[in-house]
């Protein structure tokens, strides 16, 4: 069965209350690296990182909420110019903060805590974007071939 799709109204309320819930998981992961980063608590530590998968999986859901009632061919096209992109931007990232130290006076500099928690950072954000995209390709496939049934 074919989803209906959302009207304008629907669809533009789905998207600011996804991007604000997007907002707030960062936030919170953030907070939570720097708190597991000050040695916190372990047992905090780990419950607080649940509760920003939790929130990661109710984002998801809301994505692909949105994709599969926003399936047009050109939304399809612009949705996977968008995944591209950020694969394109993740990899931009990782070159940047994997670049080998500079060498002064002979001595190597080690990379700093920064750098590699950012590193971290980017490899759970392309666990997740690798996740939602093959998902999202699943929804697509789903649709085209419920469409065309319908036909």
């Amino acid at each position: 069965m074919v989803q209906a799709q959302m009207t304008e109204t629907e669809r533009n309320k789905a998207i600011v209350n996804t991007s604000a819930l997007n907002e707030q998981v960062r936030e919170l992961g953030h907070e939570v690296g720097k708190f597991r980063d000050a040695g916190g608590e372990l047992g905090i530590g780990d419950d607080l990182a649940h509760i920003v998968d939790s929130l990661n999986y109710e984002l998801r859901d809301r994505i692909l909420t949105l994709v599969s009632h926003n399936l047009g061919p050109q939304q399809q096209a612009n949705l996977m110019l968008v995944l591209k992109k950020a694969g394109e931007w993740l990899d931009e990232e990782r070159k940047e903060l994997e670049r080998p130290p500079q060498k002064s006076s002979g001595l190597r500099i080690a990379p700093n805590s920064e750098a590699a928690r950012r590193l971290r950072d980017l490899d759970y954000f392309e666990t997740f974007l690798r996740c939602l995209a093959r998902d999202v390709l699943r929804s697509m496939a789903d649709f085209n071939f419920q469409t065309s049934r319908a036909r």
